[in-house]
């Protein structure tokens, strides 16, 4: 039986070509750095958690419109969300539900003891990256 590949004792043009092709496609999966990716993709985390909060918010002021000042463990206790999320950017990262009366329900994404901005306001966010699509 003959073999397609190696059959005159020469390599050919096209066999060298292809374990070259076969080289770079493995170095280029091995050699490959996501850190450019790693910001977006946490800022998106934190867009999901934020929207999830902002959803469980908003049903929980619809049920009962009578409270102030939601915080993720309300909405915990009365079984809206699961778990409290947590920002995946920061290591002390959590959300704070903003629902000043007359004013727009809104997530922030804050960290540290001085309540910093982290990510930011979520109708913000959502504004630039959501509704943009």
């Amino acid at each position: 039986m003959k073999s397609i590949f190696f059959n005159r004792g020469k390599f050919s043009l096209g066999e060298i070509l292809f374990v070259i092709i076969v080289s770079v496609f493995f170095m280029l999966i091995v050699v490959y750095d996501d850190s450019a990716l790693r910001p977006n993709i946490e800022l998106k985390t934190c867009l999901a958690n934020m929207k999830k909060l902002h959803h469980a918010t908003r049903l929980f002021i619809m049920e009962d419109p009578n409270i102030i000042h939601i915080t993720p463990e309300m909405l915990l206790k009365k079984k809206y969300i699961d778990k409290i999320p947590t920002c995946p950017t920061y290591k002390d990262g959590k959300y704070v539900v903003s629902d000043e009366v007359g004013e727009a329900i809104d997530i922030l994404c804050v960290h540290g003891a001085n309540k910093e901005m982290g990510h930011g306001s979520f109708l913000l966010l959502k504004s630039k990256y959501i509704d943009k699509k």
